[in-house]
């Protein structure tokens, strides 16, 4: 394991942004307008167009926005789409009437953004997307992300890496009406593909949901399959898987993606092995960090990179 923790740290990828994430307890707004971080004589007003604030991850972007806009003296107006591009749209236009000065964005269907994206470049408001950019020739100012291939790269050879080459996986993916999530999958399946000796016994979403997931690896227990390795979307469905082999008193190498404070402290108590440290909080607080960037009359790239960080279990504690 020492050999792959090795091999993790040389796949650190040099980016053009360090920056810190806020807190990542969760914000509620049950699919309304809700006024977060409002500060007396703020400077400017912006609104944050979520897609499912359900999860966790949602609900840390969330916090890292209402936390940075606090910090930068800015009003922000968080909304929960709950899953529906027409309510995102909806949502969107609302903050354009409402004064919002900038947008930013959770997309929830890449393919659904054409008439929200076109009512922020008609109204000429910044309009700041997270995690992925927009489809090509639709209108938005920057994209915070992290290298989604490389993200999926690095957690399929950790498999392989962990496993010798050799062995059983299953695959808990996220969304499945998201980008973002289904091209990790594709790139985990084609580098397993390259190895001969994995092997892909299932794959279902757990919706980047921790309860889910637990149903889905019980479920997958239930079967009596022998198995090594689970590729989990996020750090909840590793949550998840290492929760249901920990009641079945199984042990498999189980890799997740997210770096928050739970998700770290289930690898420091031995709840699943590896992650990527991608915060929905640090993603948040830079959406801001780049919008406030725009305001001030900033030039800002089309992409606005993170760095990575795989959090293991020689140094998680640097993340806690």
């Amino acid at each position: 394991m020492k050999k792959l923790f090795a091999i993790l740290t040389a796949l650190v990828l040099a980016t053009s942004l360090a920056a810190c994430g806020g807190s990542d307890s969760s914000i509620s707004t049950e699919g309304q307008s809700s006024s977060a971080g409002t500060t007396v004589g703020a400077s400017h007003k912006i609104g944050f167009a979520c897609d499912d604030l359900s999860t966790d991850f949602a609900a840390a972007m969330a916090d890292g926005v209402k936390n940075k806009c606090a910090e930068l003296g800015i009003e922000v107006e968080i909304t929960d789409a709950n899953k529906d591009p027409n309510n995102q749209t909806s949502q969107v236009e609302n903050m354009i009437t409402n004064g919002c000065e900038a947008i930013i964005m959770s997309p929830y269907d890449l393919s659904a953004c054409g008439a929200l994206a076109t009512a922020c470049e008609e109204a000429g408001i910044p309009l700041i997307v997270l995690n992925t950019p927009l489809n090509d020739g639709t209108y938005f100012s920057t994209a915070v992300v992290m290298d989604i291939e490389a993200m999926a790269t690095a957690k399929a050879n950790a498999i392989v890496e962990a496993l010798d080459g050799e062995g059983r996986v299953y695959m808990l993916m996220g969304p499945l009406a998201q980008e973002m999530w289904t091209t990790q999958a594709d790139i985990a399946r084609k580098i397993f593909a390259e190895h001969p000796g994995i092997e892909i016994i299932d794959e279902q979403t757990g919706n980047n949901k921790r309860d889910e997931s637990i149903v889905v690896m019980e479920n997958w227990i239930s079967t009596g399959a022998e198995f090594d390795a689970v590729w989990c979307s996020n750090d909840a469905s590793a949550i998840g898987a290492g929760t249901a082999c920990k009641e079945a008193g199984l042990d498999a190498f189980i890799i997740g993606q997210g770096g928050q404070a739970e998700g770290c402290q289930a690898i420091k108590d031995g709840l699943f092995d590896w992650t990527i440290y991608a915060p929905g909080s640090l993603i948040g607080s830079s959406g801001v960090e780049a919008a406030y960037k725009l305001l001030s009359g900033e030039e800002v790239g089309k992409t606005y990179s993170l760095k990575l960080e795989y959090v293991t279990p020689e140094n998680v504690d640097e993340y806690l």
